[in-house]
């Protein structure tokens, strides 16, 4: 099941900021989860697949409910003490490649969206001119979609780690999230873990390789059918 989460559905996109905090992120999935499961008749467990901001969310899942889960699958997102630990070192270039959050959490983050869409996703992302037109004729799309960062909830370093089973899928050219939190998410994960690099791939794994996903995929939950 794919599911819009909140933000990205008119019937569900609250207007404060405050409503995107990550604790309201996971109690979604975790209330969507819980329906779902009792409409299929299926177990109280499942497997659960993230990307980018999604894939924060599913860390946090993990984090918190690895009693819920079969499986869990990050797309290029690290866990958030690795990337808060380069983000925070003085110098690292994960500085760099993160400066365009800070101009999404401005009052200019939709302006500079609208600018540069395209030019960011086009010949990536098949259907980018499908979500470009999705944000200039829904306005409150894409403001709901930018209180997701700034909500500030991702750059925050704790002590927690992840005891659920982890497969974390990196593309060894992504421009955002660079190869040191990459590699240093083994740290935060104290259960069974995979990384899988994926070389000359960058960030949006799943439109730029999806037969390569959808392996991966179908691997991840076969192994844990019994």
């Amino acid at each position: 099941m794919a599911v819009d989460q909140r933000g990205y559905s008119a019937g569900a996109r609250p207007d404060s900021i405050a409503d995107y905090a990550i604790a309201n992120l996971v109690s979604d999935i975790v209330g969507m989860a819980a329906t779902l499961l009792t409409q299929t008749g299926n177990n109280t467990k499942f497997h659960l697949v993230g990307h980018d901001m999604g894939g924060s969310v599913t860390w946090a899942v993990a984090e918190q409910h690895p009693e819920l889960l079969i499986s869990t699958t990050v797309l290029s997102t690290p866990h958030k003490n690795a990337f808060a630990a380069a983000y925070n070192m003085s110098g690292n270039p994960q500085q760099a490649a993160s400066s365009y959050i800070s101009v999404l959490q401005g009052s200019g983050g939709e302006a500079f969206m609208l600018a540069n869409f395209y030019g960011s996703y086009g010949g990536v992302v098949p259907d980018a001119t499908l979500f470009v037109s999705r944000f200039q004729n829904d306005p409150g799309a894409l403001t709901a979609a930018l209180n997701w960062y700034r909500a500030e909830n991702f750059t925050a370093e704790d002590g927690t780690v992840v005891t659920a089973p982890v497969t974390y899928i990196w593309g060894s050219q992504d421009p955002f999230l660079l190869k040191e939190s990459a590699v240093n998410t083994a740290n935060f994960c104290s259960g069974p873990y995979q990384f899988v690099q994926l070389p000359g791939h960058a960030h949006f794994l799943a439109d730029e390789v999806p037969q390569d996903i959808a392996s991966l995929l179908q691997q991840q939950f076969a192994a844990k059918l019994t």
